[in-house]
């Protein structure tokens, strides 16, 4: 895996600012100061052409690198006969035209470069427990499926909140990976999980002081985790394929000040 620095050339990150996944490589590129990646940013609203380029509405772009309309045609470009999900983040190179990752755990890593196994260990719970943990519960079939990943899905914010009450961050006092990967999934939470994917069991705001403080800590003081946050791209992802579509107003506000 190879190291991203501020010297690297050519490379182009596609991503959806509602995508807690894609989430993780915006705030990485920004803690790094990697701004050598350009940057797409695609529909929030999953189309059925999947992700769509709608450069006139607010926050999107045009794809700036091939002028294609859909992400599906940027993957056909740079890995023809591709079979897979077309997903973001999207990392290419844009000289070879050829893709460098599609992994958000990879392409953090490879702006990262300071993972230990701490760190590794950390992010794999988060991502296990609490990331995939809410579409677990979200997408689950019968209520016994439910019950079962509500109990883990809490039991995992459970013991975050204890660790945060024993240390500033996740691995120790030092800001890592593994804050990323959780702050993507908890920044979420209250207006999206609680509600869309039944969730509500308790929210971070009322139910999870030292998490909550970790969440307002990032967002109010470190500029890479509220200038990469688009509370309505979030909603809009999550609920304009709802249902009726009706995008709910609160919580209020996003974010609670420190």
């Amino acid at each position: 895996m190879k190291q991203i620095t501020r010297q690297t050339k050519n490379l182009h990150l596609y991503v959806s600012r509602g995508c807690p996944f894609a989430h993780r490589a915006l705030i990485m590129r920004q803690l790094h100061n990697l701004d050598n990646i350009t940057v797409d940013v695609v529909d929030p609203v999953l189309r059925d052409k999947g992700w769509v380029f709608s450069p006139s509405k607010e926050g999107c772009t045009k794809d700036s690198v091939y002028g294609f309309d859909t992400l599906r045609q940027v993957y056909e470009k740079v890995d023809p006969g591709y079979s897979g999900s077309i997903t973001v983040p999207l990392l290419i190179d844009t000289q070879t035209n050829k893709l460098v990752s599609n992994e958000s755990a990879q392409i953090a890593e490879m702006m990262d470069g300071t993972f230990d196994d701490k760190v590794r260990t950390s992010t794999e719970f988060v991502h296990k427990n609490i990331t995939m943990g809410v579409y677990k519960a979200g997408f689950a079939k019968d209520q016994t499926s439910y019950n079962e990943a509500i109990q883990e899905l809490f039991s995992a914010l459970n013991k975050v909140e204890k660790d945060l009450k024993e240390s500033q961050y996740l691995v120790g006092d030092s800001l890592t990976a593994a804050d990323v990967f959780l702050y993507t999934s908890i920044v979420r939470f209250d207006p999206v999980y609680v509600q869309r994917f039944k969730c509500n069991v308790g929210m971070v705001r009322y139910n999870f002081a030292w998490l909550h403080l970790w969440l307002r800590h990032l967002y109010w003081q470190v500029s890479a985790f509220r200038d990469t946050t688009d509370f309505s791209h979030i909603k809009q992802l999550y609920y304009d394929k709802s249902d009726d579509s009706i995008i709910p107003a609160g919580p209020v506000p996003d974010i609670e000040e420190l």
